[in-house]
């Protein structure tokens, strides 16, 4: 009778364990394929974004109604990887000052830009508008949340050196992901021609962000997910999610960088732009947002934005 008892409770626990690890095998891939999987959309929930989004949108109309007047040219480049990755550039009457402007998480420079588009026109710069990898017209079946896309921004900054023959002056603008990418490409040997970055609202590193999106919108631990899903993005994208973080990349940056976040960020904590900006070893800059939800600062709070950029911009750049 013992030894019966025991088989049974030991087919239970064996059920149990088998029936925990299934539950967590359909978690990660599941989690994998929503976070890298090109065309897959991640749930949002930015705690205020789409109320911000509203609440402005005849400012973002503006943006965009100017973007589709401006004279533009389709521009193509090859990755180090091979791909084909687009992007769009907005000549501003011969300007020798381009904003390299780096797009958010499935999203798009049109859209993460359209508010302040009207203000960096004014400003007399020159646009570079890029799709990153596996968004809009660019090829890639992956995003890599900036392990890869790193390198296609330095790719973008020397194509923009060699369009210019070195006479121009870039600063990589960049938005949530995007912010992320500038910053990592600030450990990169970007060209001379590049004086400076803004990182609007990033992430310290690929695995910071999504231990941090697994507890504030799935209410799940790090461990032992968060180790399984990045082997599991590492399997169907070849990218290695440790492989960057802003720690490392701003170890040796010698360039000016303008970090801006909203204090109301839900979708990546202000603290992530805090952590970059105490790492940052060059002259820098911190400005948060009271009251600005996720990429929304400058919808927010847009004469503190704009004399901040005006600031940065005069810093920055020669004459």
């Amino acid at each position: 009778m013992p030894t019966t008892v025991y088989l049974i409770y030991a087919a239970i626990s064996a059920f149990i364990v088998a029936a925990i690890c299934f539950c967590l095998v359909l978690i990660v891939r599941r989690f994998a394929a929503l976070v890298c999987a090109r065309g897959n959309a991640f749930p949002e929930d930015f705690g205020g974004f789409h109320e911000t989004i509203a609440a402005h949108k005849t400012e973002i109309d503006e943006g965009y109604a100017l973007y589709d007047s401006l004279i533009k040219e389709d521009v193509t480049i090859r990755a180090f990887d091979g791909l084909s990755l687009h992007g769009v550039f907005v000549p501003n009457g011969g300007s020798k000052k381009v904003l390299l402007l780096v797009h958010g998480y499935r999203s798009s420079a049109r859209e993460n830009f359209a508010a302040v588009l009207p203000f960096y026109i004014e400003r007399g710069f020159a646009l570079l508008m890029i799709d990153q990898r596996a968004h809009g017209q660019s090829e890639g079946e992956y995003i890599t949340l900036g392990v890869n896309e790193h390198k296609d921004v330095c790719a973008w900054a020397a194509y923009l050196d060699r369009r210019f023959s070195g006479d121009v002056q870039i600063i990589l603008d960049g938005v949530s992901m995007g912010a992320a990418t500038v910053v990592y490409a600030a450990g990169d040997d970007l060209p001379a021609s590049v004086r400076g970055i803004i990182a609007d609202s990033g992430f310290t590193s690929p695995r910071d962000i999504l231990a941090y999106l697994l507890d504030a919108q799935y209410h799940l631990p790090a461990f032992p997910l968060l180790p399984m899903i990045c082997r599991r993005i590492a399997r169907l994208s070849g990218a290695d999610l440790s492989s960057v973080s802003a720690a490392d990349a701003l170890k040796n940056n010698r360039l000016p960088i303008l970090f801006v976040h909203g204090e109301d960020d839900s979708f990546v904590p202000v603290e992530m732009s805090e952590a970059a900006y105490k790492l940052c070893p060059s002259k820098k800059t911190l400005l948060t947002v009271p009251g600005a939800p996720h990429g929304c600062g400058y919808l927010v709070d847009r004469p503190t934005c704009r004399a901040a950029l005006d600031r940065f911009f005069d810093e920055v750049l020669e004459k």
